[in-house]
């Protein structure tokens, strides 16, 4: 699937490529002085990373200079978060997709006892605040998260599992 993003979450970035894919994807936006192309890669233990970065390229600004203010006017870390905001955005929406194409029989929800636990929505929540803090600051990201939830750390490391079970963050390899 290749796509082309609107906004990703109003971060004034266009990403040009799959975010189900692994490999080059082009930035684009009023922030940037020239295109950027980022690689994703996968971490051992299974989440997305940036392994590659790209400045300038095949346009038509090609025979551009590549200067130090160009490079400080390029801001990785803003870039990163609105890459995971956009492809998280993506797999929310092929999860819809595929919860609405699978009807469940009348009554269903019925026969449910209610959940002790957090709703899916407050999952999905958890894991974008997760998954934004892990690419701003990897070794704070879980403490990050139980801040912006208002939950203890012990919580959001619960509640962690409890994303991965569901498919909301990617498994961790043992």
């Amino acid at each position: 699937m290749f796509l082309v993003s609107d906004d990703a979450a109003g971060s004034g970035y266009h990403f040009i490529g799959s975010p189900f894919t692994h490999g080059w994807v082009r930035v684009e936006g009023d922030g940037l002085p020239v295109p950027v192309d980022i690689c994703v890669g996968s971490a051992p233990d299974g989440r997305s990373v940036f392994t590659g970065l790209r400045i300038g390229g095949e346009s038509a600004r090609e025979a551009e200079e590549i200067t130090s203010n160009t490079l400080r006017q390029i801001k990785l870390s803003e870039i990163l978060a609105a890459y995971f905001e956009y492809s998280q955005s993506v797999l929310e929406m092929e999860r819809s997709i595929a919860d609405a194409s699978v009807p469940l029989p009348p009554g269903y929800w019925q026969h449910v006892a209610p959940a002790r636990g957090p709703d899916h929505e407050a999952l999905k929540s958890f894991a974008r605040a997760y998954l934004t803090e892990l690419a701003r600051q990897p070794q704070r990201a879980m403490t990050a998260a139980a801040k912006a939830h208002n939950i203890s750390r012990a919580t959001a490391n619960r509640w962690a599992a409890l994303c991965r079970e569901f498919g909301y963050l990617p498994r961790v390899a043992k």
